[in-house]
């Protein structure tokens, strides 16, 4: 019993967490690195990335920003040798339709004699398919993993992604965004490429920088079109060929700024799933995901409705559906905002969206029939014709804003409805005069 205990405690813990951590506002950037570098050798690219181009265009040492972006993650592509590594990227090339597959095997079986010479045609051929499925298992291995990585660090906490990409990297970016499942996700996937050897960029947001004397890339068959300058002599490497040139660089800092910019236009990845207490001070929304069946962690979660059109994020603890950039939900009974409205709730800093209370119907009742229903802020008469033919008991009802009272003929209540299902009753007409039996106005929400 105490096990089970335990793992249900353990999986609330997971959840609230899971739950808590969803951001739309948040955008990952990551780094792919090309062939034959080592981890090292992939986080210095990254750190010359963040000096040249992330800090002094992107973040621009502000805290907002910084907090928007994040650190720039490593999206490593594996190094398992360069022969392999190599092997792998022509398999790339092959299964783009880029080399065609005769000229892949002869790669292959070149690469296998000049291991061993004497090695008999048989035996090639044998070990060609070996090698090739190893290559195939490899690929496919490494195209998981960093699925994995996008989903497990960005997609599930509603994050979009920026994947800068160098060389190989980008022949595995396509391989990945042709891979996003639920395939809801590539719309939040853009792609800045650099050095590409691949055919196309296949993200939907993207675009390529290609330098015009890369002795590695321009020589591919298939590859895009060379775009940029690349100081003499030219090179491939992403730093000193790409970085280091002055028409690349400010290339693929365009590139970096403009993909980011659609990212921030996507629509929100979630939907309104039920609307509670609507036109109240107590209107809040749950919402589930729209393409995304496998999270469910939000629907029992209260949001505030700043914008149902807008993204959904957390405030000092509450979730909000609002524009980017709240920073505070202002409470109209404590605090104060310009331009105040008495209809308006709720206001968050930053956006300077606002909750405003809705029309609630009001249904009139005298003992016990309906006789008319009216909008709350208007004056309004309702007629009774009430046991005597033609005869009609009338009395007026209507809203002070100033003194948040309602008054009903000459009777007045100071009662104010916090929710649209709160009951205002009104006292008896004098001496019975106008209402034997009461007055109820039981509210409810408009449809």
């Amino acid at each position: 019993m105490k096990n089970i205990f335990k793992f249900l405690l353990a999986l609330l813990l997971v959840t609230t967490l899971y739950a808590e951590n969803i951001n739309e506002c948040k955008t990952d950037i990551y780094y792919g690195n090309g062939v034959w570098n080592s981890r090292t050798q992939a986080k210095d690219s990254i750190d010359v990335l963040n000096r040249k181009i992330i800090i002094p265009y992107i973040t621009k040492n502000d805290p907002k920003l910084q907090a928007k972006y994040g650190e720039v993650k490593l999206q490593y592509n594996w190094s398992y040798g360069d022969m392999m590594d190599l092997l792998e990227t022509f398999y790339q090339l092959k299964e783009a339709g880029q080399i065609r597959e005769e000229y892949f095997f002869a790669f292959v079986d070149y690469l296998i004699k000049t291991v061993d010479e004497d090695i008999k045609d048989e035996d090639i051929k044998s070990m060609r398919q070996q090698i090739v499925n190893m290559i195939t298992t490899l690929e496919e291995n490494d195209v998981d993993n960093m699925l994995e990585k996008y989903y497990n660090e960005s997609f599930k906490f509603s994050h979009r992604v920026l994947l800068i990409s160098h060389s190989q990297g980008n022949l595995f970016a396509n391989r990945v965004y042709d891979s996003i499942s639920p395939s809801g996700y590539q719309n939040y996937f853009a792609n800045v490429q650099v050095a590409s050897p691949a055919s196309s960029v296949h993200a939907s947001h993207g675009t390529y920088i290609t330098g015009w004397v890369d002795p590695v890339i321009n020589p591919i068959p298939g590859s895009m079109e060379s775009n940029a300058d690349l100081n003499f002599p030219g090179g491939h490497a992403f730093v000193e060929a790409y970085l280091d040139s002055s028409d690349a660089y400010i290339k693929i800092v365009e590139a970096i700024k403009t993909q980011l910019d659609v990212l921030d236009t996507i629509d929100s990845q979630w939907k309104t799933d039920q609307e509670l207490k609507k036109g109240t001070k107590d209107y809040r929304i749950t919402v589930k995901h729209k393409f995304d069946t496998t999270i469910t962690t939000m629907q029992n979660i209260n949001v505030y409705p700043f914008n149902l059109a807008k993204k959904l994020y957390q405030v000092n603890g509450e979730y909000v559906k609002a524009s980017c950039g709240g920073t505070k939900i202002l409470d109209a009974d404590r605090d104060e905002w310009e331009n105040k409205k008495e209809n308006e709730f709720y206001y968050l800093e930053g956006t300077g969206e606002i909750i405003k209370g809705g029309k609630c119907e009001f249904r009139v009742q005298l003992n016990d029939n309906d006789l008319a229903v009216y909008d709350k802020d208007t004056f309004f008469t309702v007629g009774r014709t009430y046991n005597q033919p033609y005869t009609s008991y009338k009395f007026n009802i209507s809203y002070d804003n100033e003194t948040k009272t309602y008054t009903a003929s000459r009777h007045k209540t100071t009662t104010w409805l916090n929710s649209c299902g709160d009951k205002l009753q009104i006292g008896n007409g004098a001496g019975g005069r106008w209402i034997h039996r009461g007055l109820n106005l039981s509210v409810q929400i408009a449809k």
